[in-house]
Formats: C-alpha cells, structure tokens, sequence
C-alpha cells in the first residue's frame, strides 16, 4: 500500500508540473508566430490573394505561405534570419506567367509564357510572342530576424489585443512589414507617318524585349522576348492632318539586364504593318531602335 501511495504521488507531481510547463521554442527547431502586415498601395487596390516566402539567411529551404488575408497574415517559421519577399496573389493564379527556381531566393522569378500570332508569319518560331505580363507587386524585407519566445506569448497577446489592451507597438509575436513596388511598365512607342490620312489600321512587334523578371531584385532576367502591339492611337498634327504619329502601347517587365549596359546599341527591333484605307493595301515598315 505505501508504495502504491508513493507511486500516486509522483504520478501528481508530474502532472501538476505538466501543467505548469511553458515551452521555450529553441532555434531552428520550433515554429514561432509572426505578424506580417502588407502595404498594397502600389497596387492601388488590395489583391484576391498573396504568396509571402521566408528565405532563411543560411541558405536552406523556405517557407512559403499562401494567403487570402492580404492585409495582415499570420504565419510561423522557426527563429532565425530571413529575406521575406512578398507578392500579390498566388503563382497559380497567374495566367500569363509561370514561376520557377522559387526555392532558391536569387533565382526565383517570373516567366512570361509565349503564344502564336498568326500574321506575324507561319513559322512558329516566327510568329511566337509572349504574352503581355498581369500586374505584379514585389515587396523585400532583407534581415528580418524571428526571435525565440516563450509558446505562451502569442496566446497571451492575441487574447489582451482582443481586450483592446495592447498597441501596435507592444506588438509580442514580430512584425514583418512589406510594401511591394510594381515589376511590370507600360511600353509606348511612337512611329512618325506622313500621309496618316491613308492608315485604316496598324499592328506591330517590338523584339529585344525581356521575358522574364527576377523577384528578389525585381530586375530583368536576359531572356529575349518580342511583344505584339496590337493596342495602337493615331495622334495627327493640330495643324496638318496628314502628319502625326502611330502610337503602340503594351505591358513589359523592361529591358534585358545585357541590353541595360550598353544603352547605345541597336537591340530592339520594331516591325509595322499599316493597312491603307482601300481595305487592301498593306505597307511594311522595320525600325532598328536603342533604348
């Protein structure tokens, strides 16, 4: 009986210091809560979604989430340093773009995906163009740093906050904050006509142009790419009507980053074709142009 009751006993103290226990996330091994608050307003409008990835410093795998709560996520990764890059939606949603080497944070990019154009020749190597790219924000945090807390503290915040006893900046859990910068730009260009009077219609490609967009850097990658322009204004002179100019807009990720450092060479290539107002004729125009 004594050492039933002696057995009875411990089994109590265990259960009564259980109770009493608060983990301690240690390094790398525990996920910890982090706040990560997203600033849209180079979207102009809050998306339906977005991708947040923490990169660790030392290189090994990241942790990618993806979230419908656009303006304040919560998410968990273990203590330690991190790159974050923040994106709006996610890379499913895309439908012009496909998204590659994610895992690794200097690789990781956007790549347009191609289609065919009939009328640009029947070739498919001819008459291949990428798409124009959907508007994509990228937002960078370099060094953020999750720091090892008791498990308990998140718990504790999230019920005071609900309380309205704690301000934004008691904030316990870390606070990642992001505002992403546009990657994509609107192209124009300008082809000065004489007797404009005579074009019924124009359409065009622009070659040279970068086909994709690295995320970390929100710079262009060196693939080359050629655009159609099929979005073209006429604007004639206010004081002769058969001059002006034809005025093609599209949507790019920019110049290659090789064709960024020598801005004087001749790299683009800018092909019309104007159809004359008989609904027959068709005059073909090529432009080699620089930056």
């Amino acid at each position: 009986m004594r050492k039933l009751i002696m057995l009875l006993l411990a089994v109590f103290v265990l259960l009564i210091a259980s109770c009493e226990r608060r983990d301690i996330y240690r390094e790398g091994k525990t996920s910890l809560p982090v706040i990560v608050h997203m600033d849209w307003r180079n979207l102009g409008s809050d998306p339906s979604g977005a991708t947040i990835c923490f990169y660790p410093e030392d290189g090994s795998h990241p942790y990618t989430f993806k979230t419908n709560s656009v303006g304040r996520a919560i998410v968990q990764v273990p203590s330690g340093y991190y790159t974050v890059i923040v994106f709006n939606r996610t890379t499913e949603e895309y439908g012009t773009m496909q998204f590659f080497d994610m895992e690794h944070l200097g690789m990781a990019k956007a790549v347009l995906d191609t289609r065919y154009v009939a009328w640009l020749g029947t070739a498919d190597s001819i008459g291949r163009v990428v798409y124009e790219p959907e508007v994509i924000v990228v937002g960078r945090t370099d060094h953020f740093y999750v720091h090892e807390v008791s498990s308990s503290y998140f718990d504790e915040y999230e019920s005071t906050r609900a309380e309205g006893d704690v301000e934004e900046a008691d904030l316990l859990p870390d606070t990642c904050r992001v505002t992403p910068q546009q990657m994509v730009m609107n192209a124009t260009v300008k082809v000065r006509v004489h007797g404009i009077q005579n074009v019924s219609s124009v359409r065009g490609h622009l070659t040279g142009m970068a086909g994709g967009d690295y995320l970390a850097t929100r710079s262009a990658t060196d693939t080359i790419a050629t655009h159609a322009i099929e979005s073209w204004t006429i604007q004639r002179d206010e004081t002769d009507y058969t001059k002006g100019y034809l005025v093609g807009t599209f949507r790019t990720f920019g110049l290659p980053e090789q064709y960024k450092m020598n801005k004087e060479a001749l790299n683009n290539r800018l092909s019309v074709q104007l159809k004359l107002v008989d609904g027959e004729t068709v005059i073909g125009r090529t432009f080699y142009v620089g930056d």
